[in-house]
């Protein structure tokens, strides 16, 4: 009865929701900034709040990366509601703070295991938020990238084209660089092939760029009954696009337009 319950809150969404993201967010903005000296590129990418519903697709290179993610997308006045597991929106302290700040959790249990019924009420739950012109953000590796291991990015997963089919809005790629190297600790990096955490400095003041890339247009003929392959294709080119945005963002000099900060 107890875990029907806090399913139940967690999938839900509060009234409050984007009041209590906006306070949260208000206060943790201008330390993180001055901290880490957070700069949008190509903000324009992100459609400016009230132009519909919007996903970010993000490159999950970190412990806080939507956090640094969600400062920058304030820029175009909009409020992210970041899918997460479901394990995390059920912690004590935490895990209420951030389902009252939107969080929509999905019982993902880390790829052990899933609960069908409860990814439906929280595709559901994302779905709706699109429609009614909110923005989802998401990670579709489903985990924080090593990128140690390897430079392009991990198998995404279909989830994020099925949500986009179902809306019909566009996908953003994101990509916080640097936010891998904040918590060190809590990012595995290679020593001698092996992975190392509490060795490294519990925080770094490391400089983060926040990229966003040219919007993602699921392809049109797709829908919700179209074969696995073919959703599990258009989830390739998506992927393919990401790792694009990260080549591009390493290649050159991008540059940043301050009057778009909105804290």
């Amino acid at each position: 009865m107890t875990e029907d319950k806090n399913r139940k809150q967690g999938s839900s969404y509060h009234n409050d929701a984007y009041d209590t993201y906006w306070r949260i967010l208000h206060k943790l903005a201008p330390t993180l900034k001055k901290l880490h000296s957070i700069k949008t590129i190509n903000a324009y990418n992100l459609p400016y709040n009230g132009t519909g519903g919007v996903i970010i697709a993000a490159v999950h290179n970190g412990a806080v990366d939507a956090a640094l993610i969600s400062v920058s997308a304030a820029d175009r006045m909009r409020a992210v509601r970041w899918v997460a597991d479901e394990g995390i929106c059920n912690t004590p302290v935490i895990g209420q703070v951030i389902r009252d700040a939107g969080c929509i959790p999905i019982a993902s249990h880390k790829g052990k295991s899933t609960d069908p019924e409860q990814v439906r009420e929280a595709l559901s739950a994302a779905t709706t938020l699109l429609r009614e012109g909110g923005t989802l953000g998401l990670f579709p590796e489903g985990t924080i990238h090593p990128f140690y291991k390897n430079r392009r990015t991990l198998p995404f997963k279909t989830g994020v084209i099925r949500i986009a089919v179902e809306a019909g809005v566009p996908i953003v790629p994101a990509w916080a660089r640097g936010a891998g190297a904040i918590f060190p600790w809590l990012s595995p990096m290679s020593v001698k092939n092996l992975s190392m955490y509490l060795a490294l400095p519990l925080w770094t003041p490391v400089k983060i760029r926040v990229h966003f890339g040219e919007p993602f247009h699921v392809d049109k003929s797709l829908t919700l009954e179209s074969p696995y392959e073919d959703i599990k294709a258009e989830c390739v080119r998506l992927q393919d696009a990401v790792d694009e945005l990260i080549r591009e963002s390493r290649a050159r000099g991008a540059k940043h337009d301050d009057s778009l900060d909105y804290f």
